[in-house]
């Protein structure tokens, strides 16, 4: 978690335009490891609202840094995917 830590404050001071609370909304879809999570999901795990996520993903959406999908069996819930240039950000963050 200090790798973390230090990633981000050294996105912070290069004037990254993401808020903290958006990056860890792309951390954790990045690190689901198989199956995306639902919006839900990553609201429980943070420990926010699902609203909060939904405009965090909207951000990273216009970023280009993660997209959503619909659910395979549930078309109603919606899964945050990082897109590849997400998945690099994340990694880059905990080099």
């Amino acid at each position: 978690m200090a790798t973390f830590r230090d990633g981000l404050m050294r996105l912070v001071e290069q004037g990254c335009e993401l808020t903290p609370r958006q990056i860890a909304v792309l951390f954790v879809a990045h690190e689901s490891g198989g199956e995306p999570l639902t919006q839900r999901q990553i609201a429980r795990e943070l420990g926010i609202s699902p609203p909060v996520v939904c405009r965090a993903l909207d951000r990273l959406a216009l970023a280009g840094l993660a997209t959503r999908k619909h659910d395979d069996v549930d078309k109603r819930l919606m899964r945050a995917v990082p897109t590849a240039a997400g998945r690099k950000f994340v990694e880059r963050l905990a080099a």
